[in-house]
């Protein structure tokens, strides 16, 4: 054919090698010539990912290294926090004291003395009532507060920590990132400080009032 230069040669087996077979096989090589790890965007894809989940993996921090921005005044905010917090776990266990008095007050053979039990059993289920408000303000204003306090230091830590980088460090960075861990990070420590903590005092002192009132009026289900 015209315009096409087809030049052949003759190997030592007497094959015959075309000169346009030699460059198609340079541009089309076949399959054995083809390593599969070479070409491999799915696993470079599913390496890459994996890597990212290892870089996001970080351990949790310790209730100690959370409390190390406080000071005194945090100090007795959330030690008035405790008590507020045991107070409010005790005052459940103690109202359904009251109520098995009030219980046993509807009993027929009773009836002289039944309206002065119940109001002295309603003026003790009031002062209940108040008590535990007082405890769970005192709780939550005491907590919150001493969160919010040790929060905005590590706001103050952080924000000067990020600005002492040199200007590499920011490249490196995401766009929304430094300002994710500055807002949700610092909010995840101030629930963990503030309302978390509270909620664990008051459930643990009220699970140990309603284990030790149980004992103390219901001993004898103990036996059976």
């Amino acid at each position: 054919m015209a315009g096409v230069s087809n030049k052949t040669r003759t190997g030592s087996d007497g094959s015959v090698e075309s000169s346009t077979l030699r460059e198609h096989s340079k541009v089309h090589p076949t399959d054995s010539d083809v390593d599969v790890n070479d070409v491999s965007p799915v696993s470079d894809a599913a390496d890459g990912a994996g890597k990212k989940e290892e870089e996001k993996t970080k351990d949790m921090a310790s209730h100690g290294t959370m409390y190390r921005y406080w000071d005194g005044v945090d100090k007795l905010l959330m030690f008035a926090g405790i008590i507020g917090a045991i107070g409010g776990g005790v005052m459940l266990p103690m109202f359904s004291i009251v109520f098995g008095e009030l219980i046993e007050a509807f009993d027929p053979r009773n009836a002289v003395d039944f309206m002065g039990l119940i109001e002295e059993l309603a003026l003790i289920i009031t002062l209940v009532g108040v008590g535990a408000w007082i405890a769970s303000y005192m709780e939550m204003a005491s907590f919150s507060i001493s969160a919010e306090r040790q929060t905005t230091r590590l706001r103050e830590e952080y924000l000067a920590a990020v600005l002492r980088q040199d200007v590499g460090w920011f490249d490196a960075q995401e766009a929304t990132e430094l300002v994710t861990k500055l807002n949700q990070d610092a909010l995840d420590v101030k629930e963990g400080l503030g309302s978390k903590a509270g909620m664990f005092v008051r459930f643990e002192s009220m699970f140990l009032a309603g284990f030790v009132i149980g004992f103390v009026y219901g001993w004898e289900l103990t036996l059976v």
